[in-house]
Order: C-alpha cells, then sequence, then structure tokens
C-alpha cells in the first residue's frame, strides 16, 4: 500500500527505536498534528522533503 497519511494508526512500526527519520519523494498527503507532536518527543531530526502531494500541514506543526 502507498504511504498518503501519518496517524497514530499508520505509524511505522520502526518509528520508536529511531532518532532521525527522512520522508522524501513519498505520496504522503497528510501528517496528524498529534502524530507529528508524538513523534517530537521521540526524534531528534525529522526531514520532509520532495513530497508533492502533502497537503496537510497542521498550523501547529510550523512555528
Amino acid at each position: 500500500p502507498k504511504l498518503t497519511q501519518l496517524t497514530d494508526k499508520s505509524l511505522p512500526s520502526f518509528l520508536s527505536t529511531s532518532k532521525s527519520l527522512e520522508i522524501s519523494n513519498t505520496n504522503l498527503q497528510m501528517i496528524n498534528a498529534h502524530t507529528f507532536q508524538a513523534w517530537s518527543l521521540i526524534l531528534e531530526e525529522l526531514i520532509i522533503t520532495n513530497n508533492s502531494n502533502l497537503e496537510t500541514f497542521p498550523s501547529i506543526i510550523i512555528q
């Protein structure tokens, strides 16, 4: 299946042990704000590039 949404129901299982995550060149369309907040407690680095379908990026994420 294609990666289109990241929510608490669709998180990759390896994320809990990762310090860095890059999401590039996917069909990602939406990142849930609560999911992003949870990541901020786990990850030291999050890189999101070249995801032209990404339309919903919660305002809580952009500061």
